[in-house]
């Protein structure tokens, strides 16, 4: 069954259970592998992540602490990351440059759709249409 979501400027079209299943055979991160990891995983412990990210990761069938990737440098306060969803961009673009391209959800906190991800998807994913949710957060609660 496919959802319809609304993500600020974005409308997606979401296959939840599909999600969901691939989300059950990915590794969460391990925080104990770096202090990007370890830094990122607090936040969430510590529901600093904006909660419009986790309701759409969880209403898109995404484990928050599965999160794709995460880098930066948590000592100078920069954390940035992407999640990935099964489904299709409906309205809403990301193009680096354009009106409503991404927004800021809190101090710093900026994130976006990008319908053509960058980062090669598990592969329990490879093959399905794909979403990529990205952010990037610049504040010194990362630390």
């Amino acid at each position: 069954m496919i959802d319809r979501l609304e993500f600020f400027e974005w409308t997606l079209a979401i296959d939840a259970t599909r999600t969901k299943y691939a989300y059950g055979r990915i590794d969460a991160i391990d925080p104990a592998h770096c202090e990007t990891c370890a830094a990122f995983v607090r936040a969430l412990d510590r529901h600093l992540i904006p909660e419009p990210v986790i309701m759409l990761l969880q209403r898109a069938g995404a484990d928050p602490y599965k999160v794709h990737e995460v880098w930066g440098a948590p000592d100078g306060g920069f954390l940035a990351g992407s999640w990935f969803l099964i489904g299709t961009l409906l309205r809403g673009e990301w193009t680096g440059g354009s009106e409503g391209a991404s927004v800021e959800i809190s101090a710093g906190f900026q994130c976006w759709i990008n319908n053509k991800p960058t980062l090669p998807p598990p592969e329990v994913m490879q093959g399905d249409d794909l979403l990529e949710l990205e952010f990037t957060w610049q504040h010194p609660v990362v630390i």
